[in-house]
């Protein structure tokens, strides 16, 4: 799902990440992977099956960005 962000463009609500944007580890080669920015929750330590890698910086602060839009957009923070 896509949405209308500042001056009309049109902003992701997710993103979709691959094997290159992880520093160490990645994911299943064979399936698609996506982080969607405009929900943030929060996960319990006990509801984490396996932990397959770590995204590299770069990707993390594309991750970033794009929920501190989403927030200041929504009035969550200033």
């Amino acid at each position: 799902m896509r949405k209308h962000g500042p001056a009309g463009r049109i902003v992701p609500a997710c993103i979709p990440i691959s094997i290159d944007d992880f520093d160490e580890g990645g994911l299943d080669l064979f399936s698609e992977s996506y982080v969607q920015t405009d929900t943030v929750r929060t996960i319990k330590r006990g509801a984490v099956i396996g932990k397959k890698g770590h995204v590299s910086g770069e990707m993390k602060e594309m991750i970033e960005k794009l929920i501190l839009q989403h927030l200041k957009r929504t009035g969550y923070t200033s």
